[in-house]
């Protein structure tokens, strides 16, 4: 072997395996930390694993009863995002999954689609909201809307909102009622 192609072959291997080591799953160990839930309904630490986070950013009044909520979950080799909205008026709502994606998609100046390089595996929903995507939510979507849409675009979902958002091997039980409570607290939805 020649000198150039040592340092070829040494730096492929350095190169492939700190790639292999940036997705190798580092404990976030959210099971031993209590769960944080603040006035916003933003919570942390509802992951009830060593190596599984779930959080939820600030609850988003829509108006008209309607909230909506950004989850994440997943570890260093995935992450995950899940749209919940919630129809305080019926007291009812759904989580739709994000869109998996291996590169980042975004609206140019132009106007049209731009997808950059890949960034891991990665479920985003902002590629199924507006622009990128079918859902707009405002104080007029409707759950059987999201639903349909859910089902057409063949997007992951659920409306066993109690299941999902309760105390399973991976996460510690969300008040899932916590927006309503918010902004709608005479709500049917607040009362469940």
């Amino acid at each position: 072997m020649t000198r150039n192609s040592t340092f070829a072959l040494a730096l492929a291997i350095f190169l492939t395996s700190n790639v292999a080591l940036a997705c190798s799953p580092a404990p976030v160990n959210e099971g031993w930390k209590f769960k944080a839930v603040h006035p916003d309904c933003s919570f942390e630490n509802g992951g009830r694993g060593k190596w599984n986070s779930f959080r939820g950013k600030p609850v988003v009044d829509l108006g008209n009863g309607r909230i909506g909520q950004r989850l994440n979950s997943g570890d260093a080799c995935f992450s995950q995002q899940n749209l919940f909205f919630m129809d305080c008026s019926i007291a009812d709502g759904i989580v739709i999954g994000g869109q998996l994606v291996g590169s980042e998609t975004k609206i140019g100046a132009d106007g049209q689609k731009v997808v950059s390089h890949p960034i891991g595996i990665h479920e985003s929903i902002e590629l199924i909201q507006q622009p990128l995507g079918p859902i707009g939510l405002d104080e007029q979507t409707t759950l059987s809307e999201l639903q349909n849409i859910a089902k057409n675009q063949g997007y992951r979902s659920t409306s066993s909102l109690d299941a999902f958002f309760g105390r399973t091997a991976v996460q510690k039980k969300v008040d899932y009622t916590c927006g309503c409570k918010l902004y709608y607290p005479d709500s049917p939805g607040a009362k469940l």
